[in-house]
This record gives C-alpha cells, structure tokens and sequence, in this order.
C-alpha cells in the first residue's frame, strides 16, 4: 500500500489547537526518555515544531532530524520506510507519532530500520483511542498517589483519516505492537501512557543483542 502524501501542513504545528498544554507534557517525557538514556547522538525522525530538538541540543546532544516534509526544514529529508543510516549509526533513535501516519503492514519494516540503526535504544510514541481512567492526588502530609485502569482492545481497523491509519485501540492492540517488536528483534523496556495527555502512548526499546550484552 503506497503512504498518502504531505499529510501535516507545516503551519499545524504553530496554531494554538496543536500547541496544547497537555502535548507540551508529553514533550517533557519524550526529552527525559533521551535524558534519562544518557544519549550522546540522537535520531529524530518527525520533529515538528521543534521543541524537543531545541531543549536536547541544549543539553549538548548530537540530535539529527529527518522528515519527508522538506518545509520543516530536517537535517535530512527522507521517509521513514527508506532511512539512508548505516547500522548503529545513533545512540538512540526518537520517532515520536510518525508511524501511524503509515499504512500498518509497512510498520513492522519502519521498525526493523529504527531498530538497525539504533545502538542503544528506540523512543516512540503512538497514539493510544483506548479509553482510559487516570486519578492523581495528593494530600497534605502524605505522598502523592495515582490510580488508573485502562481497556485494553483492539477495535475495528479505522478508515485513513487523511493523517492516521490506525492508532491503538482503532485497529491494533498493544499486544499487537509488542509482536512487532520482538519480531524485529527489540526488547521492551517500558510502556507507558502519558497522564497529562492520554492519547499519547510511550514505547522504550532496546535492541536484543545490547539486552545480553548487559
């Protein structure tokens, strides 16, 4: 299945219904994924208005951006499906609600190529329709405490939306992802949904061979 072209005009990412308080929150978790692995050489695959390129270069990161869009002005301009990177080219590669701008049976070779070239690990994010009930409190003298329960389904297959081709809950499971992933030889390490922004479902991933290596 071919990919349906430019899907994302530039300007999206700039409008006051894009920048969102609950999407600046999940910037935060993508960068602290970066942070926290101690990366010294990032990819960035769809870096949008830019703010997580901004903050890890200032933390001295080697971050490269790659888009298909070439008005987003990325370091280099190519698909995700055909990434022109040797393998273990970065420490680390970021692909942040990309993928499911793809047709689902070309996920599985997106992920093999972020899997080749990552040496240490594999950030991404995905959308998440799940319903999904999260509770956070805190009361004076006590220690904060969170509740949440989630259902798990994987629902029919949508139709392409103009951007989306599927998303979790609407046509693949998580267990679905996880598949994927082992079969492309990436181990999970952390599987998380983003409390301040529920549609937004993190994966840490490491490749195997590094798994045994530890």
């Amino acid at each position: 299945m071919a990919v349906a072209d430019i899907q994302v005009d530039r300007s999206l990412y700039f409008t006051s219904g894009y920048c969102l308080p609950g999407r600046f929150a999940a910037y935060t978790y993508q960068i602290k994924e970066v942070l926290d692995s101690g990366a010294k050489t990032v990819l960035e695959i769809g870096p949008g208005n830019g703010v997580a390129t901004y903050v890890l270069r200032q933390a001295g990161i080697r971050v490269d951006t790659v888009d298909h869009d070439p008005a987003l002005n990325p370091d280099f301009v190519a698909s995700v499906v055909d990434l022109p990177f040797a393998q273990n080219s970065y420490d680390a590669v970021v692909c942040c609600q990309v993928l499911e701008h793809l047709p689902w049976d070309m996920f599985p070779d997106a992920m093999k190529g972020l899997a080749s070239i990552a040496k240490e690990q594999v950030i991404i994010s995905l959308p998440n329709a799940t319903q999904y009930y999260y509770l956070n409190y805190k009361f004076p003298k006590l220690k904060q405490r969170s509740w949440a329960v989630e259902r798990q389904r994987r629902g029919d297959m949508m139709e392409f939306d103009g951007e989306h081709y599927w998303e979790i809950g609407r046509g693949v499971s998580v267990e679905d992802l996880k598949a994927v992933f082992k079969g492309v030889g990436l181990a999970v390490q952390d599987s998380y949904r983003v409390p301040e922004y529920m549609a937004h479902h993190f994966f840490r991933l490491k490749p195997k061979n590094k798994c045994d290596d530890d």
